[in-house]
């Protein structure tokens, strides 16, 4: 599906990612993984082929291709019908309801035609699966952090594509919401859909991934299944301190010591 070969990118200080190679296929869930400063967001914004939102001084060499088409070659709009994409952080400018910002996520379908009833209807049960419906005719610049990212997640969900971006979509999110993300990536991946997810709790990975990749801020980077990457001497590497793997009721928890 996802496509990476050889793939670098460099700020004007240092190297982020040197020579990175690997496939995202359906069916697989991965997660990106370092400490603050070493490039995951970057990395993501190429990935999902919008390099004109990079920083400057960024450079970056190498080829990202979906399906078989490269990604500078593919329309906007195109390119939204096949990958679904989940910032950091949002500005909303405009009162739009929550309902109506969940619908807008059905634009690429329709192409420019108002929406249609199969439209309202995935909104809507995009919004019940992320317990939304009680918020449809709220202002979405009313909302608190976590609800506000319950719409954006709940927007990924009606955009229906299957390769699913999403840069640190725990943030502000309650535990029981962030174990309803967890089974949303569950979901997609039982779907035969592709995730890529940056993530910030080794535990939320540990509960969702199929694959890790692990960048250690000067161009280094580990990448595979899980339990041959989620170890104690790769990720302590990759954290620059020492991480334990510790078993509990049969499943590992990960500790910072």
């Amino acid at each position: 599906m996802l496509s990476i070969q050889n793939l670098s990118i460099r700020t004007v200080e240092k190297a982020l990612v040197t020579d990175l190679s690997l496939t995202v296929e359906a069916g697989q869930s991965w997660f990106i993984y370092g400490a603050n400063g070493v490039g995951k967001s970057t990395l993501m914004r190429t990935l999902a082929g919008l390099g004109s939102l990079q920083p400057a001084g960024i450079t970056v060499q190498g080829s990202i291709s979906l399906n078989g088409r490269f990604l500078h070659e593919l329309p906007p709009v195109e390119l939204a019908r096949k990958r679904a994409w989940l910032p950091q952080t949002y500005s909303d400018a405009f009162g739009w309801t929550v309902f109506e910002t969940v619908l807008a996520a059905r634009f690429p379908h329709h192409g420019g035609i108002w929406e249609n009833e199969m439209d309202t209807a995935m909104a809507a049960k995009a919004l019940q699966q992320m317990a939304l419906m009680p918020f449809i005719d709220r202002d979405i610049r009313t909302l608190s952090g976590g609800e506000r990212q319950r719409v954006a997640i709940a927007s990924l969900i009606a955009q229906d594509t299957p390769l699913i971006l999403m840069d640190e979509p725990a943030t502000s999110l309650d535990l029981p919401h962030q174990q309803s993300l967890m089974q949303f990536i569950n979901q997609q991946v039982s779907q035969q859909r592709a995730v890529v997810t940056i993530v910030h709790d080794l535990n939320l990975a540990r509960l969702a991934s199929t694959h890790v990749l692990l960048l250690n801020g000067d161009g280094a980077w580990e990448a595979g299944e899980r339990t041959a990457v989620m170890t104690e001497e790769k990720l302590s590497d990759c954290l620059h301190c020492p991480v334990k793997c510790i078993p509990y009721n049969g499943e590992t928890i990960f500790v910072a010591v």
